[in-house]
């Protein structure tokens, strides 16, 4: 005799109530995952234009005042998206300057007390 083999009722809601716990468990992570790479994209891009700030200076010969009327202080940042001239394009896009998390918000400068370039992120927790 020939007997039929087939998943019971239970057995089928057992693997789906699996699953589903599962992914539970697994979509948190994954966007914790996401948000970390923003962030990471974002200290990334923070160092690339401080670092294009400091070259321009140094390739421009252009001393702390100087830097700090372009980029200025920590009492008066300025937004990197809105600067242009002085060669600085050759250095990097301004227009780049924004959070990849947050495409609505633009970077913002500083030259500190020591001469060197600081770059924020508007969006907080970067």
């Amino acid at each position: 005799m020939y007997k039929k083999r087939a998943f019971t009722l239970i057995e089928v809601l057992i693997v789906v109530a699996i699953l589903g716990l599962l992914s539970a468990i697994a979509i948190p992570n994954f966007i914790k995952t996401r948000e970390g790479t923003a962030e990471n994209a974002c200290q990334a891009n923070r160092t690339m234009f401080e670092a294009g700030i400091e070259q321009w200076a140094l390739d421009e010969n252009k001393t702390k005042a100087e830097m700090q009327t372009k980029f200025g202080t920590s009492a008066a940042k300025k937004t990197i998206k809105n600067l242009s001239g002085d060669n600085i394009e050759y250095y990097f896009d301004p227009a780049d300057a924004v959070c990849p998390s947050d495409k609505t918000k633009a970077y913002t400068s500083y030259v500190d007390t020591y001469g060197r370039a600081v770059v924020e992120c508007p969006v907080s927790g970067h």
